[in-house]
This record gives C-alpha cells, sequence and structure tokens, in this order.
C-alpha cells in the first residue's frame, strides 16, 4: 500500500506541475537558481539549500514559460538526496555557459556595446546568469576581461549579471543606481576569489 500510494504522489507531483517524469529526467534537467531570504516564505516546501552571502539556491527545471521549481517531496520520492539534486544542476548549468558581453547604458537602459566599457554582463537571459557566476568556468571568463581584482556585482535583473571592478568608482555608481526587478536580488554585492559577500561584510 505505501509504495502504490508512493507511485500515486510522484506521478501526480510531476504530472500537476511539468516536471518531467522518473529520477533520470529530474536530474538531467535540474538547473540552480539564487534567491534571497525574501523568498524563502514564497518558497516553503521547495527544494533549497543555502548559498552564499545569506542568499539561498533554489532547483528549477526550464519549460517554454516559466521555471519550475522542484518541490522537496518531488525528489523525497525519487530517492533523489539533495546532495544529488545539487551536484546534477551545478554540473547542468556548467553545460550552458554563456559569454562575458561589454554593457553601456543609454539613457537609463542597457545594451550591449562593442567596445569596453567597464561594465560587464553575464547575460544568457535564462534566469540562471546569477548562479553562472559562482562557476568556476565564469569566473575564469571574467576575470579575463575585468582582471583578477575584486568586483562589484548586481543580480537585480533576472534578464542577467551585471558586474564591474571595484576601484571603478564611476561604473560602481551607475550599478548602485539601479533598481531591482521582481525577483531580482536587490543591492550591490562584492565577488573576490570565487566568493560573493555583502559589500562592506
Amino acid at each position: 500500500l505505501a509504495e502504490s500510494a508512493e507511485l500515486v504522489a510522484r506521478d501526480f507531483a510531476e504530472r500537476s506541475l511539468g516536471l518531467p517524469p522518473g529520477k533520470l529526467q529530474l536530474l538531467s534537467r535540474v538547473l540552480p537558481v539564487l534567491r534571497d531570504s525574501a523568498f524563502l516564505e514564497r518558497g516553503d516546501g521547495l527544494a533549497r539549500r543555502e548559498g552564499p552571502a545569506g542568499l539561498w539556491v533554489f532547483y528549477v527545471i526550464e519549460n517554454p514559460d516559466s521555471l519550475l521549481y522542484v518541490p522537496e517531496g518531488l525528489i523525497a520520492v525519487h530517492h533523489v538526496s539533495l546532495e544529488q539534486l545539487d551536484e546534477a544542476a551545478w554540473k547542468n548549468l556548467e553545460a550552458q555557459p554563456t559569454e562575458v558581453r561589454a554593457i553601456e547604458m543609454v539613457d537609463g537602459g542597457l545594451r550591449l556595446a562593442s567596445a569596453s566599457t567597464g561594465i560587464w554582463a553575464l547575460a544568457a537571459g535564462d534566469g540562471h546568469d546569477a548562479t553562472r557566476l559562482l562557476t568556476v568556468s565564469h569566473q575564469a571568463a571574467l576575470e579575463k576581461v575585468a582582471g583578477r581584482v575584486p568586483l562589484v556585482v548586481y543580480l537585480g535583473l533576472r534578464e542577467l549579471v551585471l558586474c564591474c571592478r571595484e576601484d571603478d568608482a564611476a561604473a560602481v555608481q551607475k550599478l548602485e543606481a539601479l533598481e531591482s526587478a521582481r525577483e531580482g536580488i536587490g543591492g550591490t554585492w562584492r565577488f573576490e576569489g570565487g566568493r560573493l559577500s555583502a559589500r562592506g561584510a
């Protein structure tokens, strides 16, 4: 009876949420997203782990219309540990790299620039750029364009992550003036040596 109930619960979760059927499908498609602590109440019952600087890593499956968050109950019925889910999510993200692009601000808007402006972006636009910042390959790409120096990072836009050198006062001021979007992470952050921290911490 318990086994039958588990199968029914798993089938219902997969069908109602549009999540991929089966453990292997789940692990092959899961990706990480970064959220702030304000999301915790809305994210009750979702698989998550604590990330850097008081932020949280949640896990999602992409579909054509939105990101589907992975419930804790679904990984339980698939007998997947949080560690396995996390490992698969970061592995999948590394397989979906994006370039570091120069960005310019024009009339309050952002656009790609043909030459360096002192502001760069990870801009795949799929909602995962904040977590890409935490991967070794993208850290190396940022270091190549900005140098091995502390960066100021803006995570307030879901479509991209902006950053500049901490010693570039004009660029830092531009990032500080931006307003965060819905589910964006407000404020500016410090990034050095692969570590994200609150500025001033």
